[in-house]
């Protein structure tokens, strides 16, 4: 395989191109609603552009308290220019992901070359980069893990560049990039720390690296990060963690205590301890979702198993023909031979993609199953193996170029059959079955809502997350009138704390009856907003699914749908 710079580049902007097209095509429509993390994220910037404040008050913050899930702030200071110019709606809250996902296939292909990979073979890489699955669903929403993952594989880059040119400026830049993915998503920050320390060891073992190259990689690194050890940040570093780690897991401790409830009945609670612990239990579990991330399901056939809005039915994370060339480049990879004299035998790129494999899993299977947020920092390794697999059949083959020949042909062909099929299913049934997921429904309810005077009183029944956040976002409140407004819920034991009122706004778990009669009680027009249809309430407004078959919120008139009789003095 050959081609001319000139070609080679040409294609590169190419699949930029291509990847751009694929990540903006109805990018307010497929799905037509945001996520909460999305419109949470947008309304902060939003509240940052216009007071300097965010949604409590803090003065251009590092940490956003949020719901108590303590939000990074890359995404949200990304995202204050594009609110500034082109406003905020669904669409541009999603902007930051979609460029940065337009140029990573750019940024891989580079780091391929640099990798000592063909111009080919990089192309390739840059090629699956755009039409996979996983980084293609990644930049349609405003997902931190995406940006994270730019700046990752920046960072990677950044590293490959240094083991081949030594520089202290190209030091700096790498460690910059690694130190962005710790402002933008917490499962890359033990990811990058401890795959920092291998490079660095390797690089003192092999002696690739000079030792003032390494301090500066290192100091440029700890600089870049202090303002997150600041003392009114550190404490929140870990919320996330807490929240969602695998030990703290009601679902843990209730099966542990239902296996010693059987098990006392016939060993003595000493052995029945042992032979179920938090521990025990916790390993077997952990050990489950990590071979579960390599395996065919998760990674080609199935994808998420909870989380169907993150996958479209029947796909993974990549086109199933490439999964035999990732297990066959993770069996390759060992054979990889380092070229030359050198103290010790394995590559920079065998360190790499071995640390990679076996630390990006990690934070995410404490977390939950395999899913393609929390995980993203696998996908560069998992890209390296696939192409190593490629390359090594390509090779194997070469004395049988009739065969390769086929064999690459029925691959490509393939390779665009099941592209074609995912993309049409993704802008088609995908967006429209799984509307639901993504509260397709809230622009028309919200844009009704948004019609009422402040005398009417709503209350929304939280049938979907945080409706007051939503109804500030969709509705583009004004942020000083949101502080004003807003008044926050219970804290929870889970450490999270919901916004229950703005204003005339509410939201509560209450019944109709309960809304209708407080309404009358203060001589105050209710509606009341809910999933369910309630028999002889007075329906005032009703949201059907995209396909007009379903209807997924109704809106009544709380007033009239009660007998006021029947109220509590």
């Amino acid at each position: 395989m050959h081609m001319s710079k000139k070609i080679e580049y040409i294609t590169l902007i190419l699949l930029c191109v291509v990847a751009f097209v694929l990540r903006t095509l109805w990018l307010d429509y497929a799905p037509k609603g945001a996520l909460i993390d999305e419109a949470h994220f947008g309304y902060l910037a939003k509240s940052i552009l216009e007071t300097g404040r965010d949604e409590h008050g803090v003065f251009f913050p590092l940490n956003f308290k949020g719901f108590g899930d303590d939000k990074l702030p890359l995404q949200v200071y990304l995202l204050i220019p594009v609110i500034r110019f082109f406003g905020l709606n669904t669409a541009t809250i999603r902007y930051p992901s979609v460029i940065l996902g337009t140029f990573l296939p750019a940024v891989i292909y580079f780091l391929l070359k640099k990798l000592k990979f063909s111009r080919e073979w990089s192309l390739v890489g840059a090629y699956v980069t755009v039409i996979s699955p996983w980084t293609f669903i990644l930049s349609r929403f405003g997902f931190e893990s995406n940006i994270a993952l730019f700046f990752f594989c920046l960072g990677l880059l950044g590293l490959a560049q240094l083991f081949d040119h030594p520089r202290k400026s190209t030091a700096v830049l790498a460690a910059v990039a690694f130190a962005l993915t710790w402002y933008a998503y917490i499962a890359y920050r033990p990811i990058t720390f401890i795959l920092m320390l291998i490079t660095c060891g390797f690089a003192v073992l092999s002696k690739k690296l000079p030792r003032k190259v390494i301090v500066t990689f290192l100091l440029a690194f700890v600089f870049s990060v202090a303002p997150l050890f600041h003392p009114s940040v550190i404490g929140n570093n870990s919320t996330r963690v807490s929240q969602v780690g695998i030990f703290s897991d009601a679902g843990l401790a209730l099966h542990v205590d239902e296996f010693r409830n059987y098990c006392s009945v016939r060993f003595t609670p000493f052995v029945c301890k042992l032979g179920e612990n938090k521990v025990v239990s916790g390993v077997r579990v952990l050990s489950s979702r990590y071979l579960d991330v390599f395996s065919p399901r998760f990674l080609v056939l199935e994808g998420e198993k909870d989380e169907l809005f993150l996958t479209v039915q029947d796909f993974g994370q990549f086109m199933i023909i490439l999964y035999p060339f990732i297990i066959v480049g993770i069996l390759a990879s060992f054979l990889i031979k380092q070229k030359g004299t050198q103290p010790i035998k394995i590559s920079f790129l065998q360190v790499i993609l071995w640390s990679g494999l076996l630390l990006s899993p990690i934070p995410a299977i404490l977390a939950g199953h395999p899913q393609k947020v929390r995980i993203s920092a696998l996908f560069p390794f998992i890209l390296i193996a696939m192409i190593i697999g490629m390359r090594y059949l390509y090779d194997a083959l070469e004395t049988h170029k009739k065969v390769r020949s086929a064999l690459f042909s029925i691959v490509f062909v393939l390779l665009i059959l099941q592209s074609f099929t995912f993309y049409v299913s993704w802008f088609s049934v995908h967006a429209a079955k799984r509307g639901y997921m993504y509260q397709s429904y809230l622009p028309e309810l919200f844009d009704f809502l948004a019609q009422q005077d402040d005398s009417t009183k709503v209350v929304i029944e939280p049938f979907f997350s945080d409706p007051l956040m939503f109804y500030a976002f969709y509705t583009k409140m004004d942020p000083k009138l949101y502080r004003e407004r807003a008044k926050l819920g219970k804290l929870e034991d889970s450490g999270f704390q919901h916004t229950e009122e703005l204003g005339n706004i509410i939201a509560k778990n209450m019944s109709i009856g309960e809304a209708g009669c407080d309404g009358y009680k203060a001589n105050q027009n209710t509606l009341f907003v809910t999933d369910e249809n309630i028999a002889g309430a007075k329906k005032v407004f009703i949201v059907y699914s995209e396909n007009e078959v379903d209807a997924r919120v109704f809106v009544y008139n709380a007033n009239e749908s009660v007998d006021v009789l029947n109220c509590p003095k």
